[in-house]
């Protein structure tokens, strides 16, 4: 499957500043979070 999201510019903006990959951190926060129900 394949989302998006709304994200707002200066979120983005600082996502780029500090080399943070959206995808991926989307990833392993919804990995996280479903761990963290499962139990």
């Amino acid at each position: 499957y394949e989302i998006s999201t709304k994200v707002s510019r200066s979120l983005v903006e600082k996502a780029r500043k500090y080399g943070i990959n959206l995808s991926e951190l989307m990833r392993k926060a919804i990995e996280e979070e479903a761990r963290k129900r499962e139990r």
